[in-house]
């Protein structure tokens, strides 16, 4: 029965590709970057951005690819995203260093697709980011331009070894290093050298003298209730004095604690990845 379900599974799945491989056209021999079916950039802008990254293509050999579409008929925007960048083969061939930002306008729907060579420079948590930071905004207010514009810009950024940068992102102060070095570094050591402190002054503590006070009748002496003072540094019980028969003061004036529980406290044929998103 399992097997029967995990075959009709992988059937379906097959027929869904293969649906949605009909709806993506060939790639043309002569191969252009962006892709606008719905007409929503100007031929200006279409030119400046296609004549963007075929300069970046010939002098990295990776290639972006836009496509702008109306609907995705239905389907998922990720499978569909990966079925036009399979079948279009974005990047070479050896290094599968392609990327491509596929836009649904009417569906709303936006996902960027990166190759396998492209995973590290861009991965899917930076690719998010854009989608986040770059596209949602300014497609939302009908700046669509600016929108893929911005977007190809970062990832022309991030393949070529720079790292993520965002201009309302504001300086990190100067005190929060500081803040940082206090809390993490200095602050335990303190605690450390305290804690040291501590275990040397009990340890000290536990291995001074115990001074035992007895009052009683002397056998050797005439003198009642006299006082006789006995010092002992390594017996911390009560001991039996032959000499006295009444123990009628007996104090232990040295306080000990236990310290037996102590804790230190111290302390290009195919995609690889990407992300989606919508508006």
């Amino acid at each position: 029965m399992k097997s029967t379900f995990l075959l009709f599974g992988v059937l379906l799945l097959t027929i869904t590709s293969f649906a949605q491989e009909q709806f993506i056209p060939p790639r043309p021999e002569h191969f252009t970057p962006v892709v606008d079916s719905v007409n929503v950039l100007t031929p200006k802008q279409e030119s400046d951005l296609t004549q963007k990254i075929k300069r970046f293509e010939d002098s990295t050999g990776t290639q972006i690819g836009v496509v702008l579409l109306a609907s995705l008929k239905g389907y998922d925007v990720e499978s569909y995203a990966f079925q036009w960048f399979k079948k279009w083969q974005y990047g070479q061939n050896k290094n599968n260093n392609g990327v491509l930002l596929l836009a649904a306008i009417n569906d709303r729907k936006v996902h960027i697709e990166t190759g396998y060579g492209l995973e590290g420079a861009i991965p899917d948590a930076l690719a998010k980011r854009i989608i986040e930071e770059h596209i949602k905004p300014n497609f939302k207010a009908i700046n669509y331009h600016q929108g893929v514009d911005e977007a190809v810009d970062e990832m022309i950024k991030l393949a070529s070894g720079e790292t993520y940068t965002k201009e309302s992102e504001e300086p990190v102060e100067w005190y929060w290093y500081l803040i940082v070095i206090v809390c993490f570094i200095l602050l335990p050591f303190t605690l450390v050298i305290l804690v040291i402190v501590w275990i040397v002054k009990a340890i000290n503590k536990r291995t001074g003298g115990t001074t035992y006070t007895c009052k009683g009748v002397n056998k050797n002496s005439n003198n009642l209730g006299s006082t006789s003072t006995y010092s002992d540094s390594t017996d911390t019980t009560k001991r039996k004095y032959s000499d006295y028969s009444d123990y009628s003061d007996y104090s232990d004036k040295s306080s000990y604690s236990d310290y037996s529980d102590y804790s230190d406290s111290s302390g290009g044929s195919s995609g690889g990845g990407g992300a989606s998103g919508d508006w």
